[in-house]
């Protein structure tokens, strides 16, 4: 629909994903390591938010093997709550895999080792996921990655991503057909 995202045909716009950013954020927003590590208790029992990590991305799974948070841990770190529709990158291991955030409809919070996007208005989410997932966006994301041993990725080089930006309606069009086509796929899967 749009080219190759190396090439781009159509000369859309290319900008630095920082261009696009409402939030940026993870565990870190919330202050230094030691106030961290001194307010963060997770528990295996249901308590009042989930703490969404990887594994529940990688299994498509948010009720099984979760992390909870209490209510007063969760408001602590208010600059990492997660609402759904956000794109979240693995910050070390496989660094730079990056996930959509389904709405789970209660409160969640995101996990250490993550860093949450969330966008303005000048694109559309989906659209953005999916550019980030081609194999143009896939090696913007590696040459930013760092460490020989332990992979990882900031917030400062995610913002540096460059992204070409084409009009918004056209990123509405294809982020409807993506619904559209993950609708059927999910109902050839039921079958």
């Amino acid at each position: 629909m749009f080219g190759s995202p190396k090439v781009n045909p159509n000369n859309y716009q290319v900008i630095k994903l920082h261009d696009v950013i409402e939030y940026i954020g993870d565990i870190g927003s919330n202050g230094a390591n030691a106030v961290i590590s001194a307010n963060l208790k997770m528990s295996d029992t249901e308590n009042y938010a989930l703490m969404v990590r990887t594994l529940n991305f990688t299994s498509n799974d948010f009720l099984n093997n979760v992390k909870y948070v209490s209510k007063d841990v969760y408001e602590f770190f208010k600059k990492s709550k997660v609402y759904g529709g956000e794109i979240i990158f693995n910050k070390i291991g496989s660094a730079g895999i990056n996930f959509i955030m389904p709405n789970l409809n209660r409160p969640v919070s995101l996990g250490l080792n993550q860093i949450m996007l969330r966008t303005n208005e000048k694109i559309n989410t989906m659209f953005l996921f999916n550019l980030l997932n081609t194999d143009y966006g896939k090696h913007q994301i590696s040459i930013r990655v760092q460490g020989a041993v332990t992979k990882s990725i900031t917030k400062g080089a995610i913002k540096e991503i460059p992204i070409f930006l084409p009009p918004i309606e056209l990123q509405n069009q294809f982020a409807d057909f993506v619904k559209q086509v993950d609708k059927l796929k999910f109902e050839m899967e039921s079958k």
